[in-house]
């Protein structure tokens, strides 16, 4: 499996690239994740305070790759913890889809939880139990059946953009969850939490990251694209 790694790092918190297939917490199963990796990294240099606390604001599916804050300490925790309820965290994603998906699109959907199947169910608006759910793409390449998509949730529900894509036709690369065809027996998915713009939560400065897709073959033929995007703004 591909690396994590450190790609900003500040007293306050950190933003990591957690590779797909690398779940962000520990769980019962003892499964590798990022949480034990980052607390590894700092031990391994001395450099872990005793009043460090180690937490997630958000979380990242296993499959996705990309941008995971982790905060170091509690008012951190609370600042990022408030601000992605609110909205206040700019989020883009990079995707790559089965098939030749629209130019662009406000994909307007309800979603809920089926916690027995662990993936989100659809229907064509919110109500009787489905959330509303709300998703802008936008189309940056299409290569052999397959395009490259920016996408910005303007909502954040449970498994959204990957069961967003598949109820409009365009499932996310080897997500057989939902419809896609496997292309690999690993758990990683063409999903990419490529863009994240939030405030410090102590100067207030306004700070943004951005990264590029890691190792996987399916974003090869949109590398180039990519690259273009993902100039610092």
């Amino acid at each position: 499996m591909e690396e994590s790694r450190i790609l900003l790092e500040d007293p306050w918190f950190l933003v990591m690239f957690k590779p797909s297939g690398l779940q962000v917490e520990p769980d019962k199963n003892g499964h590798p994740n990022l949480m034990e990796q980052v607390e590894a990294i700092y031990r391994a240099k001395g450099t872990l305070p005793g009043n460090f606390m180690l937490r997630v604001p958000h979380r990242i599916d296993r499959p996705t790759s990309g941008l995971q804050i982790i905060s170091l300490r509690k008012a951190a925790l609370l600042h990022f913890m408030q601000a992605f309820e609110q909205r206040d965290i700019v989020k883009e994603y990079l995707a790559v889809v089965e098939g030749e998906a629209p130019e662009a699109a406000m994909l307007m959907h309800g979603l809920r939880k089926d916690p027995v199947h662990f993936r989100a169910e659809w229907s064509d608006r919110a109500g009787n139990g489905f959330k509303e759910a709300r998703l802008k793409t936008e189309r940056l390449g299409v290569d052999n059946n397959r395009s490259l998509l920016r996408l910005t949730p303007e909502t954040g529900r449970y498994h959204q953009i990957r069961a967003q894509l598949s109820a409009i036709g365009h499932p996310v690369i080897n997500d057989p969850l939902y419809g896609a065809v496997r292309v690999d027996d690993t758990a990683r998915i063409g999903l990419l939490a490529s863009l994240l713009r939030f405030r410090h939560p102590r100067t207030q400065e306004l700070i943004t990251c951005i990264t590029d897709p890691g190792e996987e073959t399916w974003w090869d033929p949109f590398r180039q694209t990519i690259a273009e995007i993902s100039k610092p703004l």
